[in-house]
């Protein structure tokens, strides 16, 4: 299995340039609009639920790491794409990560921070 990974290194118009244009790839299939959205930073989380909601994505938003896992768990929500905080205060993105994709092994993952590429 492969997957890209990669920082974003600029403002948050270009992770919304990004979002357009998953937007624009993922239009035909409509559990591809549910994003599960993982920020522990209560005003980003609301920044971004509010930015994604109004490209009409559905957001499950989590304060946490368990929070998130219990969404993906959930059999009746089919996520289309996971946006994490690398660094939760209980827990890692990429151990969230992990931990979903033994459930989830194919679902896109986007790795979001406020650190620099080099604190990270």
């Amino acid at each position: 299995m492969h997957y890209r990974t990669g920082f974003i290194r600029s403002s948050f118009g270009r992770v919304g340039k990004s979002i357009v244009e998953a937007k624009a790839q993922n239009s035909q299939n409509s559990e591809k609009r549910v994003i599960l959205l993982v920020e522990d930073r209560e005003e980003v989380r609301s920044m971004l639920t509010d930015f994604l909601e109004c490209m009409n994505y559905r957001v499950h938003a989590c304060a946490a790491a368990e929070e998130a896992l219990i969404h993906a768990k959930n059999q009746s929500i089919k996520l289309g794409l996971i946006i994490t905080d690398v660094l939760l205060e209980t827990s890692t993105g990429p151990k969230l990560i992990a931990e979903i994709r033994d459930l989830q092994p194919e679902i896109p993952v986007i790795f979001i921070s406020g650190f620099s590429e080099q604190a990270l």
